[in-house]
């Protein structure tokens, strides 16, 4: 097929596949695993999960990322020895994160979560793990194993999630199952990228030199990385579970992870595959600012279409697929639509941070949208509003901000050109 002769359109056909058979594995089995597991159950995991996400987005200095940029392959494994030493440093610090359970039970007034807190350091280690070696796969190309690899871990996750679930472990099953489904996956695309990776050919003078050219990356971008985490999962689930209780985390939780599932299909092939094309045609303003158009008009008209049937049918239709239990969370994904939205447009087009090197500025955008955050739930609870009138004011709060970053990221592209002619 002539469509399909273009690279951005293959790769793009490619993960887009792998993505949809990977998220309709979960989407099938939902209706089941939403009636074995209770809203709190899911709470402890989120709580889990924000815990390892916040540590593990640095844990490899944010080296991962910078994979694609050098244009000498040797050059690329010298950063990728670079993560793979920060990896094993952070892993190490985070064997000893149990001695502090007691804590973090209080903090979060969960105790179910002292069960789990002794899965924290390897769950970070094949959660990095996997990034370092997906960023690699697509470095070199290898975007049908990549997207073999997405499905084998859905299926993996989401079958263990239903099997544990039926023999009764609760949230100790779905956190048991969500390591089981990044383990797995992980050790596969190890061994069918190894021979893309050894030999190494470690050279601590190139490493260092690689290390120093992409220094933004630990310094800048790790930066506003955790910090993006630990604002819109770590201090947000905390805010919910403490002022509001682990049965609104719960519901808020699932809800957000199955709205925003099926537009990850897209957009999450589309901002990588934006990200590597982006990045090979940053001198030609027209190229960019063409792929970056048309990455938006997709996610756009996809978001446009999915989040339009949720705002007019959200309640009923978790309560059909998940179980009446759900109800509630159909209507915060109504509330939720506004920021979903604008949230997709951003995030396929963020990348241009990176691209164009203007990571502190994305930082400093970045805090701002934090604290405004954060300041609506405070606010939330000092003026005893409920949930949902809390939920409200954060979804509106976070579309405008994120509608200012689409402005600001084209702005990036066009001022790049400027600079250089």
């Amino acid at each position: 097929m002539k469509l399909l002769s273009n690279p951005f359109n293959k790769n793009f056909a490619l993960l887009f596949t792998g993505n949809s058979i990977g998220q309709l594995i979960p989407f099938l089995l939902a209706p089941f695993i939403a009636r074995i597991y209770s809203p709190e159950n899911f709470a402890t995991q989120e709580n889990f999960l924000s815990i390892v996400s916040m540590i593990a987005i640095v844990s490899a200095g944010r080296y991962d990322l910078a994979l694609l940029l050098p244009a000498k392959n040797d050059d690329a494994k010298q950063l990728l020895s670079v993560s793979a030493i920060i990896l094993c440093i952070i892993f190490f610090i985070s064997l000893f994160i149990p001695l502090f359970s007691e804590e973090i039970n209080n903090f979060y007034r969960n105790n179910l979560l002292d069960n789990v807190i002794i899965y924290i350091a390897p769950a970070i280690l094949f959660l990095t793990l996997n990034s370092i070696l997906s960023q690699w796969l697509l470095r070199n190309n290898k975007i049908k194993t990549l997207s073999i690899s997405r499905i084998f871990q859905n299926l993996i996750q989401n079958g263990s999630y239903l099997l544990l679930g039926y023999l009764g472990w609760k949230e100790s099953g779905l956190i048991y199952g969500w390591l089981i489904g990044i383990i797995l996956p992980t050790i596969y695309i190890f061994i069918v990228s190894g021979n893309n990776i050894f030999p190494l050919n470690f050279n601590k003078k190139s490493a260092l030199l690689q290390a120093k050219e992409h220094i933004d990356f630990p310094l800048i971008n790790s930066i506003h990385a955790f910090t993006d985490i630990f604002a819109t999962q770590f201090l947000i689930y905390w805010l919910i579970t403490k002022n509001y209780g682990a049965l609104y985390l719960g519901l808020f939780a699932l809800m957000n992870r199955y709205l925003r599932a099926p537009i990850n299909i897209i957009s999450s092939a589309l901002g990588q595959l934006y990200y590597k094309e982006a990045s090979a045609n940053k001198s030609n303003q027209q190229e960019v600012l063409y792929l970056f158009k048309k990455v938006l008009k997709i996610i756009a008209l996809v978001s446009a279409f999915l989040l339009g049937i949720i705002l007019l049918w959200g309640p009923d239709l978790f309560a059909i697929y998940l179980g009446e239990k759900w109800r509630e969370a159909g209507v915060y994904a109504q509330i939720m639509v506004p920021a979903i939205f604008m949230n997709f447009l951003a995030s396929v087009v963020s990348t241009s941070t990176l691209i164009f090197n203007k990571q502190k500025k994305a930082y400093l955008f970045s805090i701002i949208g934090y604290v405004l955050s954060f300041c609506v739930f405070i606010a939330g609870n000092y003026l005893n509003y409920d949930f949902k009138a809390t939920l409200l004011a954060y979804s509106l709060c976070l579309a405008i901000y994120y509608g200012c970053l689409i402005i600001w990221y084209k702005h990036i592209i066009k001022l790049n050109y400027e600079s250089n002619n």
